[in-house]
């Protein structure tokens, strides 16, 4: 053949290396198990698992403070653990495991331990302590709500009292109503002098029209007229009648013009001292009326307040932290550690595998030394 492969694997060769050393593979396994048996069963100490449930409703647990040292240390305390090393507050932490049940308000805690009553012992005293820290810390924080929600009450009462105070000050000096009245007086008085002073207007242009309509008729008419003739016969002249009456209405009308014009400038005087009281008056009304309104609704807002704060008060003030202990450890019978079946399984699995290497170890060895003696 072009191509020739001398390290080519033969199943049939690897299957009758291991037959040719099954004594070794058999030896090797055999010895696994028993060394895993004899460990297994006669030297390993047996561990026990005891485990509490926890019903924690409002908060979830945190492993840190359950698996604290401080816990661990009462726990050491209370239950007056023998001085050995596995019984330090730290190296307690190790033995102490805490996860999570089906139910996201179930928390377990398990402990392991030599002792089966001594693993109970622990985790229902790790379960108890912590019951009892966080309904010790839940009165604390509820105490320490109720007391900031009261002072808070306070000081909202305090300000409803002030505003409420000031409120009725306002009221009960009528300064509202003075204001109001003493607005409509200024508007009415300020609306008479400017009507005044426009019918004044259309009224003088009416006069100035007439006079001059007087005058150029006047200027037209004769001022006598003949009379009859006198006792000598000669012609005479009379006053004209006609222009005297013109003349006397001529007159009046300029008397007139003339009244109208002093009270059309007493309305003009008297307009713009008026239109400033009267928008000095109108801004401490609309300043007063802002004010009172501000107030109520401040002491609309506050009663709300207040409301809602005794509501929280009292919701604090009857809020309890529901940690309960839903199931108590009970004494193991079984111990979880070792898996002395499962440790004898793997240490005959592992024997053979092991056994197999060293079998094609050594054949592998012994093969260039038969090699060359061939």
């Amino acid at each position: 053949d072009e191509y020739s492969y001398d390290d080519e694997i033969d199943l049939r060769e690897l299957l009758a290396t291991i037959w040719k050393r099954k004594n070794i593979i058999i030896a090797v396994t055999v010895l696994a198990v028993l060394a895993s048996g004899i460990i297994s069963f006669f030297v390993l100490e047996p561990v026990y698992e005891a485990s509490a449930q926890i019903l924690a409703s409002k908060t979830s647990v945190p492993e840190e403070v359950i698996k604290s040292p401080y816990f661990m240390e009462k726990v050491i305390d209370e239950l007056d653990l023998p001085s050995e090393e596995r019984y330090t507050p730290f190296a307690l932490t190790e033995s102490v495991a805490v996860q999570a049940g089906k139910s996201a308000d179930i928390v377990i805690i398990k402990v392991e331990d030599e002792d089966p009553q001594r693993a109970t012992d622990i985790v229902n005293t790790v379960a108890r302590l912590y019951i009892d820290f966080v309904q010790e810390k839940g009165s604390e924080v509820t105490s320490l709500t109720v007391s900031f929600l009261q002072e808070r009450l306070a000081e909202t009462k305090e300000e409803l009292d002030a505003a409420e105070t000031q409120l009725d000050e306002i009221r009960r000096s009528g300064q509202l109503e003075i204001l109001d009245s003493e607005v409509s007086r200024l508007t009415q008085e300020l609306n008479s002098w400017k009507s005044t002073l426009s019918t004044g207007e259309v009224r003088k242009k009416e006069l100035l029209t007439g006079i001059e309509e007087l005058n150029r008729v006047l200027a037209s008419t004769p001022q006598t007229i003949p009379g009859p003739p006198d006792y000598a016969g000669r012609a005479t002249q009379i006053p004209n009648q006609t222009y005297q009456d013109l003349e006397t209405s001529l007159a009046r009308k300029q008397v007139e013009l003339k009244e109208l014009e002093v009270r059309m400038s007493g309305a003009q005087s008297r307009i713009p001292p008026l239109t400033a009281e009267y928008d000095s008056v109108y801004e401490k009304y609309v300043e007063t009326q802002r004010d009172v309104g501000e107030l109520e609704s401040k002491i609309n807002r506050l009663n709300a307040s207040i409301t809602s704060l005794d509501a929280q008060i009292v919701a604090a003030s009857t809020s309890v932290q529901e940690v309960l202990l839903a199931a108590p450890a009970v004494t193991p019978v079984e111990p979880v550690k070792p898996r002395k079946m499962l440790n004898v399984a793997v240490a005959g699995v592992l024997g053979l595998f092991v056994s197999i290497l060293v079998v094609f170890f050594i054949e592998y060895w012994r093969s260039p030394q038969t090699k060359t003696q061939s």
